[in-house]
């Protein structure tokens, strides 16, 4: 039971609420007047609607008889009515004050006049907030507030005047106002589709007349701008040769700058336009909805919502929505949401979402999502994850995730998932998952599956297939069709073995052979076992060639150079040799060798060496000071062993 009070107070206290809130001039009335006097009118309307109205009676005719039925109107509608245009009146606190209306006799066209009314709903009659009124010929305009009211200066209007109300998801509605003299203004717009299938109702029973106040119910609208709201009512393009804005919405075209296309424009501060068809220049900032001709300069930024023929100018950023053809410039970033033709230079970063057709400059990153036809020039990084048809030049990574029709050169690293048909070039790192149609040169590392050309590094190379060579002091690969050079080379279907031998010096020794047939790597160790005078052993490196003179027989040309070392004494001991042999496959993977070899021993003058390690004088080819520190002794020797292959 106690819920009935509770309501009770509640719906006392949103009447009240309501009562505070609502001015006076936009409570509806239900009234009527037979042969009534204008002052007894009056009277009436202020004790129904609990306000008092102040005025001169000696500029308001209170003994004119008036008879009128008012069924839920405005009071600001019920004063138009009662005198029809002729009084002006204002609300201040509990008084509404009415004023003759100053007219203008003369033949001169008034500077300026005051349009006001309301905008209904043709089908509930329900008063329609944030509706735009407009007059066409001067293209001033004003929206609805929340009770469907607007009031709309027109400078130097010109009669007939031609009025039209717009509001989203309603039909369109124009009148025209013949004379200089205008009341109130009642514009009915019919929903979206209103009328189109007509249904046959019992029209609802008038019901009896009694003198009633009402307080309208605000419906909830969003909370944008009256220039915005301008924009999504007005749908229509309007064309103007120029325009000029302070900020939106607050310059010739007022409320409607969001729906014209000028050919010049002008923004003092920053602009909100439709469109620019020559040249826009802002301040700070431009904004348009649609799309953007000629030239576009701001000193912070340019935003356009459709496609861009231009050269753009931003201080500090350029976006566009649309395609966007020509030149754009921003200190900072240019954004494209599509398609970009032409150049852009930006001082940070370049971004479009979808292809480009041109050079894309940027001190720091250029990123197009969609394929770039275009070379792509950063301080720091070109991604092109659709591919790239030209070429990418950063100061440190370009990445291109389809394919590179041209060169990549990066200060740091070179990526790409798809092909390279051009050059990579990077100061540590190129990596290549598709093939490289051109060199791979790095100061570190190259990494590519197959390669059409040279890969080049300080430290390595890696690649599955090559049709070129590879110079680096490691290479490695499956296949290739040239010859590796560098300290170590590996090829996984080329040239390698492990060998055990003995020559005059070393009584056993251990050699293993990589790279291909024509250029391998050679490392080798040695060792005389225990029981000779003193303990010798060595470590060798070296290079060699293996021509075929055979089908199991081939011929053996190798250069290598030995440290040996005794008793762990570390001294310069340098033994250079070039052999000369055969190699003969016995067995799949086992063959035998044999050869000559002129031994060249570099050794200090002044160092002990093992007497079993230099032969006698008689077998000396050369033995001479070179200086007064090095020795050089030459004799021959031979060397014969066996191989296992792989």
């Amino acid at each position: 039971m106690r819920t009935i009070p509770f309501c009770l107070l509640l719906l006392l206290s949103l009447s009240a609420n309501a009562q505070k809130s609502t001015p006076h001039l936009e409570k509806l009335i239900t009234i009527q007047f037979k042969n009534e006097k204008v002052e007894l009118a009056l009277e009436r309307i202020e004790n129904l609607a609990g306000f008092n109205f102040s005025y001169n009676p000696e500029n308001i005719d209170g003994e004119r008889k008036i008879s009128l039925t008012l069924r839920s109107k405005s009071v600001r509608e019920a004063l138009s009515l009662i005198f029809s245009g002729e009084v002006e009146y204002r609300e201040k606190g509990k008084y509404i004050i009415l004023t003759k209306k100053k007219i203008n006799d003369g033949d001169d066209a008034p500077k300026q006049i005051i349009i006001t009314g309301y905008v209904v709903d043709a089908g509930t009659g329900q008063k329609i907030s944030s509706a735009t009124v407009i007059e066409k010929s001067t293209l001033s305009a004003a929206n609805t507030n929340a009770y469907g009211y607007f009031s709309m200066k027109v400078v130097k209007p010109q009669f007939p005047m031609h009025i039209a109300a717009f509001k989203i998801n309603y039909q369109d509605t124009a009148v025209t106002i013949p004379s200089k003299q205008a009341g109130a203004l009642s514009l009915s717009l019919a929903p979206a589709g209103y009328g189109s299938s007509p249904k046959t109702t019992t029209p609802a029973p008038t019901p009896a007349l009694r003198d009633t106040v009402r307080y309208p119910v605000l419906a909830a609208e969003p909370d944008i701008s009256e220039g915005k709201i301008a924009a999504l009512n007005v749908t229509d393009t309007i064309y103007a040769p120029w325009q000029c804005s302070f900020v939106p919405f607050v310059g010739t075209h007022g409320l409607l700058s969001g729906s014209v296309i000028s050919e010049w424009s002008l923004n003092v501060l920053g602009g909100y336009t439709l469109g620019s068809q020559k040249a826009e220049l802002g301040g700070l900032f431009n904004i348009v909805t649609g799309n953007v001709n000629g030239v576009q300069a701001a000193g912070v930024f340019n935003t356009v919502g459709g496609d861009v023929d231009a050269v753009q100018l931003g201080g500090v950023v350029n976006m566009n929505r649309g395609v966007t053809r020509g030149v754009q410039v921003a200190g900072v970033t240019n954004l494209n949401g599509q398609t970009h033709t032409g150049v852009l230079v930006a001082g940070v970063a370049n971004i479009t979402r979808e292809t480009t057709n041109g050079v894309s400059l940027a001190g720091v990153l250029n990123f197009q999502n969609g394929h770039s036809y275009g070379p792509m020039v950063s301080g720091v990084a070109n991604i092109a994850p659709c591919g790239v048809e030209s070429a990418q030049v950063s100061g440190v990574i370009n990445l291109s995730v389809v394919e590179v029709k041209g060169a990549q050169v990066a200060g740091v690293l070179n990526t790409s998932i798809g092909h390279v048909q051009g050059a990579q070039v990077a100061g540590v790192l190129n990596a290549s998952i598709g093939k490289v149609g051109g060199a791979q040169v790095a100061g570190v590392l190259n990494v590519a599956e197959r390669i059409d050309g040279a890969q080049v590094s300080a430290v390595l190379n890696l690649a599955k297939s090559v049709e070129g060579t590879q110079l680096g002091l490691l290479n490695i690969c499956d296949s290739t069709s040239s010859v590796p050079v560098g300290f170590f080379s590996y090829v996984h279907s080329g040239f390698h073995s492990v060998e055990v031998s003995a020559d005059e010096t070393f009584l056993m020794n251990v050699a293993f052979r990589t790279g291909v047939r024509g250029f391998y790597n050679i490392f080798g160790a040695g060792i005389n076992p225990p029981g000779t005078n003193e303990q010798t052993w060595y470590y060798a490196y070296g290079i060699g060639g293996s021509p075929k003179l055979g089908r199991k027989v081939d011929l053996d040309i190798q250069l290598t150079a030995h440290w040996i070392n005794w008793n762990s004494t570390p001294e310069f001991n340098l033994l250079n040799r070039f052999y000369l042999g055969a190699d003969y496959r016995i067995l799949k993977g086992v063959s035998i060798f044999g050869g000559v070899q002129l031994n060249g021993l570099l050794t200090e003058i002044d160092t002990y060496f093992p007497s079993d390690i230099v032969p006698d004088d008689s077998d000396l080819l050369y033995d001479e000071n070179l200086d007064e520190t090095y020795n050089l002794k030459i004799y021959p020797g031979a060397r014969a062993g066996l191989r296992f292959w792989w």
